[in-house]
């Protein structure tokens, strides 16, 4: 992510927060913070299986759970995992991290189009092996632009595998 400097502050310190488990650890990308689960939906259990025991399966906000929720509204799952952060400059910050299945392709969408972060530059990169598929999303102007490939070379070079004849 680069951009100037004081944007890419306003970033960082956004994307600061807290685990939602017990352990309340500090999470140095909360999705969270920028694309808001509804508090009806944090107030049940995370896939609605004790609402659907006790028969209150009324939606909220359009979703009966956080999981079906953050997958439309994230792209995937849960948010960033085993989060790293480093600067790299007054420019330049790099956020590596893992996300349940899939890219936070439709969370990285809200992000860039967010008019406080226009003059941010994004680039993800992102893979699944055992699922086949990898990728590069970039912004452009609060727009994302996303490069899917399921090809087995793309796959191979991502992840720096060994051809399976050599």
């Amino acid at each position: 992510m680069t951009g100037p400097k004081d944007i890419l502050e306003t970033f960082i310190e956004k994307a600061k927060g807290t685990t939602d488990d017990e352990k309340q650890e500090v999470d140095l990308l909360c999705f969270n913070n920028f694309v808001s689960v509804p508090a009806g939906l944090l107030a049940r259990s995370y896939g609605g299986e004790v609402e659907e025991k006790a028969g209150n399966v009324e939606l909220i906000d359009g979703y009966k759970c956080r999981y079906d929720w953050e997958h439309a509204n994230w792209g995937t799952k849960w948010g960033a995992c085993d989060t790293v952060f480093e600067r790299r400059g007054d420019d330049d910050a790099f956020y590596g991290f893992q996300s349940a299945w899939s890219p936070p392709i439709e969370w990285m969408k809200k992000v860039v189009a967010m008019p406080e972060f226009a003059m941010l530059q994004f680039e993800l990169s992102y893979g699944e092996y055992g699922m086949g598929f990898t990728g590069t999303a970039t912004s452009d102007d609060g727009e994302l632009i996303d490069a899917y490939s399921e090809d087995a070379a793309d796959i191979k070079e991502f992840f720096g595998a060994e051809d399976d004849e050599g």
